[in-house]
C-alpha cells in the first residue's frame, strides 16, 4: 500500500509558502514492516498538531552530531512533530500493545512510522512519548486529540508556565495575549481555576467573545482594534489594578505594553515571539521598557519545558485528567482539518493566526477501521 509522507522542501524566507513544502509517496508493506531487529514500533497516524515551535525547526541550520528532538528539520525529509498514533505491531507489547496508541514529539506527517530502537529511547529518556492505552476515551472520557491540547505540548507549558514562572497568587491580575490560541486557552482555564482575575488578547472579535462568553475570563480584547485604540488604554482600563502576570505568547509591542503597566514584582513567564517569528532577525521588534521592567524588579523569565517535563508529567496529568473527565475543560476549542494533505496550507494558517483554537489535523478518524485488522 501506499505511505503518503509530508517533507521539507525548502527552508521557508520570512512567512511559509506551499513550495516550501512537498507530499511524496513510497510503497509501504505492512506484512514485512518491523521485521528489521532495530525497528521497534509500526504506528499508524492519527493526529498531527500544527505547532508555532516547528516553524523554528525550518530554518537552515547544521545537524548535531547527537540528535535532539528540537534539532532543525532536514531538508527532504520527513517533518515530525507532536501527534497521536494507533500502534500496529511493537517489539515491547508490554509497554506498548497493538491496538494501543502513542503520543510523541515524533509524529511523522505520514500515513504510517517505523520507529528505530534509538529514536524509542532518546523519546523515553525524555518523557517525550506516552502510551495511551486503547480503551482510555471510552472509560475516561478523554478525546484522543487532547493528546495534542491540555494533555500534549500546549497543556503541558501552559502548566509550567503559569505555575513555576507565573508563581499565582488568589485575587491576582493575569494577562495573557495569544489567549484563544492552545497555550493561551489552558493558561486561561488554569487561571480562573486559582482564582485570578484573567484578562486575555485575541485577534478577532469571534476569539475575543469565545473568550468571555466559552472560558469565562474576566475581560478580553482585539489586539488588531484594542478598547481605546492602544494595548496602553486596553490594559489601563482592563487591567486597573495592575498586571501581576503576563503570559506572554507574542512578544514584540504586546510585551512592551505589559511591562508598562506591571505592578513591583510581576512575573512574566515568556513562552513565545510569534508576532516576530517570521521576521528577519535585524527587524524584529526591538523591546523598547527594559530599563522600567528593571526599576519594578519585573521577573522576565523565558522558559521551556523539556527540563521539567519528565519530572512534572505524571503531576501535571493527575491534575488535568480528573479534570477533563469531570468536564471541566469541555469548552477547550480545537480546529480540527482532516486530511494529511492539508498539512501545509493549515500550518501556513496557523502561522498567520486564520486558525480559532487547538490546530489539528486528522489524518485518520481513531474510530475507521484500522489495517491493523488485515495483520
Amino acid at each position: 500500500m501506499l505511505n503518503r509522507h509530508i517533507v521539507l522542501a525548502a527552508n521557508p524566507v520570512g512567512w511559509p509558502k506551499l513550495s516550501d513544502f512537498e507530499t511524496k509517496t513510497a510503497q509501504f508493506d505492512l506484512q514485512t514492516a518491523g521485521n528489521d531487529p532495530d525497528h521497534v514500533l509500526v504506528l499508524e497516524t492519527l493526529y498531527i498538531s500544527m505547532d508555532p515551535y516547528m516553524r523554528g525547526r525550518m530554518r537552515p541550520g547544521v545537524p548535531p552530531p547527537r540528535p535532539t528532538l528540537y534539532s532543525p528539520f532536514e531538508l527532504n525529509k520527513t517533518i515530525e512533530g507532536y501527534g497521536v498514533s494507533r500502534v500496529l505491531k511493537s517489539k515491547f507489547p508490554e509497554k506498548y500493545p497493538p491496538g494501543s496508541f502513542v503520543t510523541s514529539i515524533s509524529t511523522a506527517w505520514a500515513d504510517y512510522q517505523i520507529l528505530r530502537q534509538d529514536e524509542l529511547t532518546l523519546l523515553e529518556e525524555t518523557r517525550m512519548i506516552v502510551s495511551i492505552p486503547a480503551d482510555e476515551e471510552e472509560k475516561l472520557h478523554i478525546p484522543l486529540s487532547h493528546y495534542v491540547g491540555p494533555l500534549g505540548s500546549p497543556g503541558v507549558t501552559g502548566y509550567v508556565g503559569f505555575f513555576k514562572f507565573g508563581q499565582p497568587q488568589p485575587g491576582e491580575t493575569i494577562f495573557v495575549s495569544g489567549a484563544a490560541g492552545a497555550v493561551g486557552q489552558s493558561v486561561c482555564l488554569l487561571a480562573k481555576r486559582a482564582g485570578l482575575r484573567v484578562v486575555g488578547s485575541a485577534g478577532s472579535d469571534d476569539k475575543v467573545r469565545f473568550l468571555k462568553e466559552k472560558i469565562k475570563i474576566d475581560a478580553a480584547f482585539n489586539y488588531k482594534k484594542p478598547v481605546g485604540g492602544s494595548l496602553d488604554t486596553a490594559l489601563a482600563q482592563l487591567c486597573p489594578s495592575g498586571i501581576d502576570i503576563y503570559f506572554d505568547n507574542v512578544g514584540g509591542e504586546t510585551l512592551d505594553a505589559a511591562i508598562a503597566h506591571a505592578n513591583e514584582n510581576a512575573r512574566f513567564p515568556l513562552c513565545g515571539r510569534i508576532s516576530q517569528i517570521n521576521t528577519a532577525e535585524a527587524d524584529q521588534y526591538q523591546l523598547k521598557n527594559e530599563d522600567v521592567a528593571r526599576a519594578k524588579s519585573i521577573s522576565l523569565s523565558p522558559f521551556g519545558v523539556s527540563a521539567d517535563r519528565p519530572k512534572l508529567l505524571d503531576s501535571i496529568y493527575g491534575v488535568v485528567k480528573p479534570q477533563i473527565t469531570a468536564g471541566e475543560w469541555r469548552e477547550f476549542k480545537e480546529d480540527v482539518r482532516v486530511g494529511l494533505d492539508a498539512a501545509p496550507s493549515y500550518f501556513i494558517e496557523m502561522m498567520r493566526g486564520s486558525n480559532f483554537g487547538k490546530s489539528i489535523i486528522e489524518v485518520k478518524n481513531p474510530k475507521a477501521e484500522s489495517v491493523i485488522s488485515k495483520l
